[in-house]
């Protein structure tokens, strides 16, 4: 996910310039020619769960923990969320979105968000995985990733539109900005 301290410099000021950066981290992994996989493992919240949304293929152990904590951390909640339209129904993104927790790898296969499970070392099983497509004919691999994208690319694009407008009101009324700095103060007093 995103780092607190880089998020909590962010301002108003240099906000869009900040997300657009994001934005383009994520359109890199889009616009990727050949299939992308993210092995997950641990933790995946935020910034990390909107990359391996945008990646093709997600593998990950049944106990990792991922999801859209935005809201938790006054921030709205809205590129992950087109994202995850793409795999579950509008009655668990918003769950998923609105509270903001963070879910079992289990959990996240049943209702479409990872591809496969295994109980093997992630790292190695997604490398197997990326070897089976590496043998596939790769100009029908291309264009048929490349539909895929052109089929999702106008959502994403208002999506990340939206989130610019969307956080730049957040930034602006002061939420992220608090809540980050209580995170971050409570860490230190530990």
């Amino acid at each position: 996910g995103q780092d607190l301290d880089e998020a909590q410099k962010v301002s108003v000021e240099n906000l869009e310039s900040w997300l657009t950066m994001q934005r383009n981290m994520y359109q890199a992994v889009r616009d990727l020619n050949m299939p992308c996989i993210a092995a997950l493992n641990g933790v995946t919240a935020g910034a990390g769960f909107q990359i391996s949304l945008c990646a093709d293929f997600r593998y990950a152990s049944p106990s990792i923990r991922l999801g859209q904590p935005e809201v938790k951390a006054g921030l709205a909640s809205i590129v992950g969320s087109y994202l995850m339209t793409q795999f579950v129904g509008t009655t668990v993104n918003k769950r998923l979105s609105m509270y903001g927790d963070l879910i079992s790898g289990a959990y996240a296969y049943e209702i479409g968000l990872i591809t496969e499970l295994t109980d093997e070392n992630v790292l190695s099983y997604s490398m197997n995985k990326a070897k089976q497509l590496a043998a596939l004919a790769p100009t029908a691999l291309r264009l048929t990733k490349q539909q895929f994208r052109v089929l999702t690319q106008p959502g994403f694009d208002l999506a990340c539109e939206a989130g610019i407008h969307a956080q730049k009101q957040c930034y602006a009324a002061g939420e992220p900005q608090h809540v980050m700095n209580e995170f971050l103060n409570a860490r230190k007093n530990r």
